[in-house]
């Protein structure tokens, strides 16, 4: 995940901190076959057809790299203007993404950002500035049970502070 500026016609940006906003890419390690060197290639963006207008990324992979979990702007804005983010899955079907559901929990007077899920696709963690928390973003747990995701749980005040906590 990057906000780096690239050469488009037209570039948005956040007017806040008037940097472009985050979208997801993609490199690869290519081995020099004389040198045995290896460099990486350019990035290049990742999954266009789930990006946003606005900020997509960071992701999870899951199912061996066959669905994803990721993060993106909502479509709607809370009632100070300012677009909350939220989690996303998709799934790889004839080599492109394809957007499947929404977290149940996404919701536009909070974010959630920075996920990871577990291989099988069960478990989430992630940062929230939900209310009830111990400081700005804490980390919370959902699990996937009879095809629903419980409600986010916080970790605690054990992994949690009066701070940001991500990851």
């Amino acid at each position: 995940t990057s906000n780096r500026r690239i050469s488009r016609p037209v570039e948005r940006v956040n007017a806040r901190l008037n940097e472009p906003f985050y979208q997801m890419y993609k490199a690869s390690w290519k081995t020099s076959l004389a040198t045995g060197e290896m460099t990486m290639t350019e990035p290049k963006q990742f999954a266009s057809s789930l990006s946003s207008p606005y900020n997509t990324g960071p992701v999870s992979f899951y199912n061996k790299g066959n669905n994803m979990v990721f993060v993106s702007s909502s479509t709607e804005t809370d009632e100070n203007g300012v677009y909350s983010l939220g989690l996303y899955f998709a799934v790889l079907e004839d080599n492109k993404w394809k957007m499947a559901s929404s977290y149940s929990h996404n919701n536009n007077s909070y974010s959630i950002n920075d996920v990871s899920i577990n291989e099988d696709g069960t478990v989430l963690f992630f940062s929230s500035d939900m209310k009830g928390g111990f400081g700005g973003n804490d980390i919370y747990t959902s699990q996937l049970k009879d095809g629903s995701w419980s409600k986010p749980q916080n970790l605690g005040e054990s992994v949690n502070t009066s701070q940001n906590e991500i990851f």
